[in-house]
């Protein structure tokens, strides 16, 4: 009857939320993973830019001195 019918409804709504929250959270899990991958892809070009500065700021200092030295 009728009680069936709602305990029918009920798990096919349990169902369709835990199908929902299951979704949900491979999407965070994915995301996470994403923002986990950014930082570390961040770090490594930060890390690259200091080492670039480093040798720019070297060759500078090497023109200076050169040019003091000639002219």
């Amino acid at each position: 009857g009728d009680d069936t019918h709602d305990s029918e409804d009920q798990r096919a709504r349990l169902l369709d939320n835990t199908e929902t929250l299951e979704r949900t959270g491979r999407r965070l899990d994915h995301g996470y993973r994403i923002a986990i991958e950014t930082e570390q892809i961040g770090g490594q070009i930060m890390e690259d830019l200091h080492h670039q500065r480093q040798t720019i700021n070297r060759s500078r200092g090497r023109v200076r001195h050169l040019t003091k030295l000639y002219f």
